[in-house]
């Protein structure tokens, strides 16, 4: 019996689930670029899903780098990792080794002041 269904091999070098942020985006570098841009569009919306909006987030190994020693710089990543790139209190505690409530006051600090910067009194 003759079927028309053929079966396609695909080598693969690595694991590409060790790169998954969320959802997969095939396509050469260039073309990821484009739809990682469009997908930073949407961050705001929130009648889209928080895991489609943040598919292209930066992983935090990416944010912190090699471990951040200046608390103030440190404290704007935590903030950066929470509201820009949809990680939740307890995901970055969990990274940083602290606990969530701790990572909710850094982000509240942080927000307080950069509201004083943008309206200073």
């Amino acid at each position: 019996m003759h079927t028309s269904r053929s079966l396609i091999r695909i080598r693969i070098s690595s694991n590409p689930e060790h790169n998954v942020k969320g959802g997969i985006i095939l396509g050469k570098e260039q073309f990821v670029a484009k739809v990682e841009k469009l997908i930073d569009n949407y961050k705001a919306v929130k009648e889209i899903p928080k895991k489609q909006r943040f598919r292209a987030r930066r992983n935090l190994d990416k944010i912190f780098g090699n471990g951040v020693k200046n608390s103030k710089r440190k404290n704007e990543l935590i903030y950066d990792a929470y509201i820009n790139n949809g990680y939740t209190l307890k995901e970055v505690g969990d990274y940083l080794k602290i606990h969530y409530s701790t990572v909710s006051k850094i982000v509240k600090e942080v927000k307080i002041q950069n509201s004083r910067l943008e309206h200073p009194a």
